[in-house]
């Protein structure tokens, strides 16, 4: 490499690697539960969306990703997001999805994604692959000059997250299965729920003080939710429109209603946590251990 090519990327290099990473805005829940003693899951997301330009709530967060009943919620970069959905599209269109291969299968798909952006990073910088950077930099680079590549390589990530949600069969019945896929390409699956995006903070600690879990009944399921995206409202970056859908094994969706928004609404005032409480007595004997309380 001449000095030349290597002054004009070496100034740009951090640059461009920061280009790959679009924050998690937004909130995405899924969630499952029983309705008759048969298996649904719950989606729940805000409208949000934000870029250096500003910010909007008008974007849809639920993707479709496999027939007849597979959906994708995602958080991050629009762009980034997107291009996951069709990797997830593209890889499963052949496969049949199970208990036993599923973690397999979406931990393949966010590997190869992955590389993929990786490969176009050093493309861009250095007119060569990812693979062939790693095979010859010894030969072909200087040492400074490969280890600022890399450096930046390993700033990159997915640039958006994912829940991937449906259900899988089980002898004679459907089971919900939802996996996380992290922009960090960590991938985990839960027979519960799963939150991603930056309201996952506030709305992960809020279902597991409600003791979320998937035998939940489906009313009782639906509110768990909306209080938890209601509470995670506290970070600006999640937006205050709510979608709340109710996913069947059979691949219907159906939206919650807008009565039944305000129905939530209703019982969130009466249970949810208050935002100003009266100040509880506190007597001074009951703390008479704390030397530094003590009245002299």
């Amino acid at each position: 490499m001449n000095a030349n090519v290597r002054g004009a990327y070496h100034s740009e290099l951090y640059k461009d690697a920061l280009l790959w990473k679009d924050g998690p805005v937004t909130l995405c829940i899924a969630a499952a539960c029983q309705y008759r003693n048969q298996p649904r899951i719950i989606t729940c997301t805000d409208w949000k969306v934000s870029s250096a330009w500003g910010s909007a709530e008008n974007t849809d967060k639920l993707r479709w990703i496999k027939s007849p009943n597979w959906v994708a919620l995602t958080a991050g970069g629009a762009t980034s997001a997107d291009a996951l959905v069709r990797a997830c599209r593209q890889a499963l269109k052949d496969q049949n999805l199970t208990e036993e291969n599923a973690l397999d299968q979406f931990t393949r798909i966010a590997q190869t994604r992955l590389t993929k952006i990786k490969d176009a990073y050093v493309m861009k910088l250095l007119g060569v692959s990812y693979e062939y950077l790693r095979l010859n930099w010894k030969k072909e680079f200087p040492e400074s000059v490969a280890l600022d590549v890399y450096r930046g390589i390993g700033q990159i990530d997915l640039g958006a997250s994912l829940i991937v949600a449906g259900f899988v069969p089980i002898r004679t019945t459907m089971k919900p299965l939802i996996c996380r896929i992290d922009k960090s390409c960590n991938v985990s699956i839960s027979d519960h729920f799963e939150c991603i995006g930056s309201g996952s903070v506030v709305a992960r600690p809020t279902l597991l003080r409600r003791s979320y879990n998937s035998d939940l009944s489906l009313m009782d399921a639906i509110y768990r939710l909306y209080e938890a995206k209601n509470l995670s409202e506290v970070i600006e970056t999640v937006g205050q429109d709510t979608s709340l859908d109710v996913l069947f094994p059979t691949g219907e969706l159906e939206q919650l209603s807008e009565k039944g928004h305000d129905r939530m609404g209703v019982l969130l005032r009466k249970f949810g946590p208050k935002a100003k409480i009266k100040k509880p007595p506190l007597e001074q004997k009951y703390f008479d251990s704390l030397d530094f309380l003590r009245l002299h």
